[in-house]
């Protein structure tokens, strides 16, 4: 079995309530969404192919000093088959697995934390195209209903501007989950953007209940790959 990966590496977890655990990388390649502010375009955009075994992407897993392990993407969901035998693996081994997902696809898996980014309004790009494609994909409520039923989970939301709360509360009311279960995180690929929006992100977060996620490795180390 072959999965198609973009890379894999070792970093703390920048966001988020795992938020400075040493964990390793596994990032999927391939995403039927196109988020106007994506930081990784060669998982999605323009996704890149790198197809590796199985075996040896848990060999390459193996070498690294933790037993955190965060597969992400592009959308891991998109390869169903590999990510559900290579969290049985995983599991098999002791790993506590986080899967990063924007909550559009689902299969039954056994995990650690569920961390889902539903992706909002600010997310829709300009262009024609790729509007419609985003507008259609980017939420699929009864697929969030299943996932949060599923196992532990964070709902982690990209916040660009003040307005976007609205949406987040709608979500929150649908779902009918707690406050603490919310974490609000500036859309950044730079210091600068972070540090700009956290002081009224964080007012939101006080005023509603909500947890807010700085991007630790944005703030870090700038919109770097492999970090």
């Amino acid at each position: 079995m072959k999965v198609n990966l973009s890379e894999i590496f070792y970093s703390i977890q920048g966001e988020g309530q795992l938020i400075g655990v040493p964990s390793t990388f596994v990032r999927f390649s391939g995403c039927p969404l196109r988020c106007l502010w994506c930081d990784t375009p060669y998982t999605s955009w323009k996704a890149e192919e790198n197809y590796i075994d199985l075996s040896n992407l848990i060999d390459k897993i193996d070498q690294y000093k933790t037993k955190y392990i965060v597969i992400t993407g592009g959308e891991p969901y998109l390869q169903k088959q590999q990510l559900i035998k290579l969290c049985q693996i995983l599991k098999e081994k002791k790993y506590h697995i986080t899967i990063e997902t924007a909550g559009i696809i689902f299969c039954s898996l056994e995990i650690d934390l569920l961390s889902i980014s539903p992706k909002l309004s600010n997310s829709i790009p300009i262009s024609t195209k790729e509007r419609h494609l985003q507008e259609k994909n980017r939420l699929q409520l009864n697929v969030l209903k299943k996932m949060i039923n599923e196992t532990d989970f964070q709902l982690k939301f990209v916040i660009e501007y003040p307005q976007d709360f609205t949406e987040v509360l709608y979500l929150q009311r649908f779902l009918g989950v707690k406050g603490d279960k919310i974490y609000l995180m500036p859309q950044a690929k730079n210091q600068e953007e972070l540090q700009n929006k956290q002081e009224w992100v964080i007012d939101l977060c006080k005023e509603w209940g909500y947890r807010y996620s700085t991007r630790l490795h944005i703030d870090i180390w700038g919109n770097k790959r492999g970090i």
